[in-house]
């Protein structure tokens, strides 16, 4: 992005207080984007609230506040939509566009943002998640629009179908819907100057669009100060968030937990997934809940396994762990970060045998060198040459 007289950051969710994740990644963007443009007149477009709108005060940005699709419709209506479009009913090119954002969780309508963009008039516009890709339709002409990913709205339909009413009301196939998402979301990509890839898959994905610039960045997490760890401390932890793969790998770190084998082993989950676990939790596992620092719980456990059987949901945990220090064990689809190395930066386990071996011997590994790397001043002079170049 070069230096323009006018920047838009555009953003659907809470991202001012950081934290870790997609929040974190977003907030290193805004400050980098803040610093590389100090001279430009700068919107914040978001439908949060009084965190991000004294954050965008205190950094110099004009705030502008929207409200989501969800709260300006019925539930009724937005289940027509998506009935609508994929039922393959003549409806707009817009609603179409709509519909994919909704998909992937934004809920930005159109409508709500084009009158705004138009008023701004021509500038260089950051959509800080993938599922905003709908409003690279609606800038002005000679505006420069650049993508900061998450998963694309298409893996995450074909891998959890969170909108399975949609694909039942309109009697398709899952594969149907997700060539429809597919085909609109690459469509939308090819009207963006730059996207931002979050992994190497959606590197690969997006590199199909006619977008003639697709740069891989991973980064969502940085390097944590050191904590004191929490007493009296654990064998083996897991932490994970709400999303299903984190349900999915926390189920099968209570099932790897109930071995006879390991039954000498104290575990422990902690994170929102908590919540969200419905299954009986072995004698041995502990539920820590929600934490008020991940580094600290990870800081007090000997070992940390991730094993997933899905390619999403565990990535931003895993660069956590891996950051912590602690000795992470993981089988190839948890452990979702290109620049981590099995053997240098983690313990790669091809096979349950393979895990049990690392588990009942202890096994550790040094800390991995990118916590050098990845402090947050060197992320955040990444994302400042991406909104230069």
């Amino acid at each position: 992005m070069h230096k323009s007289n006018k920047l838009v950051f555009i953003h659907a969710r809470r991202f001012a207080d950081g934290g870790t994740g997609l929040a974190l990644r977003t907030r290193l963007a805004f400050e980098a984007l803040t610093g590389a443009c100090a001279s430009a007149e700068k919107h914040l477009i978001c439908s949060s609230g009084d965190a991000e709108a004294a954050l965008a005060k205190r950094m110099g940005w004009n705030y502008h506040r929207i409200e989501t699709f969800d709260r300006t419709h019925t539930a009724g209506a937005r289940a027509i939509v998506r009935l609508a479009a994929f039922a393959g009913s003549p409806v707009s090119q817009n609603m179409r566009s709509l519909l994919l954002t909704m998909l992937g969780g934004a809920d930005l309508s159109t409508s709500a943002v084009a009158p705004l963009l138009q008023s701004i008039g021509k500038a260089d516009v950051w959509l800080a998640r993938s599922d905003l890709l709908h409003l690279a339709s609606s800038v002005v002409p000679g505006s420069r629009v650049i993508v900061d990913s998450n998963d694309s709205v298409a893996n995450l339909v074909g891998c959890y179908d969170p909108k399975s009413r949609v694909r039942k009301a309109a009697f398709r196939s899952l594969d149907a819907v997700v060539r429809d998402v597919q085909r609109e979301e690459l469509r939308l990509a090819g009207l963006c100057n730059r996207i931002i890839a979050i992994s190497p898959e959606d590197r690969d994905y997006y590199s199909r669009s006619s977008c003639p610039s697709v740069i891989l960045e991973e980064s969502c997490v940085t390097t944590p100060a050191v904590m004191p760890p929490i007493a009296p401390g654990w064998d083996v932890g897991f932490i994970g968030g709400s999303h299903f793969g984190s349900i999915s790998a926390a189920a099968n770190f209570m099932r790897i937990a109930r071995r006879s084998a390991l039954d000498k082993l104290r575990f422990a989950i902690a994170g929102s997934v908590c919540e969200r676990l419905d299954m009986t939790r072995p004698r041995n596992v502990e539920f820590v809940g929600r934490v008020s620092s991940a580094s600290a719980f990870l800081a007090s456990c000997r070992q940390v396994v991730f094993w997933s059987e899905r390619e999403t949901g565990t990535s931003v945990k895993f660069q956590e762990a891996v950051l912590s220090g602690t000795t992470v064990l993981a089988n190839p689809s948890a452990a979702r970060w290109s620049e981590a190395k099995p053997g240098r930066d983690y313990i790669e386990c091809t096979s349950e045998t393979s895990l049990d071996t690392h588990l009942q011997g202890r096994t550790t590994i040094a800390p991995s060198p990118l916590r050098t790397t990845c402090v947050r001043e060197k992320v955040h002079e990444r994302f400042r040459k991406l909104a230069l170049d």
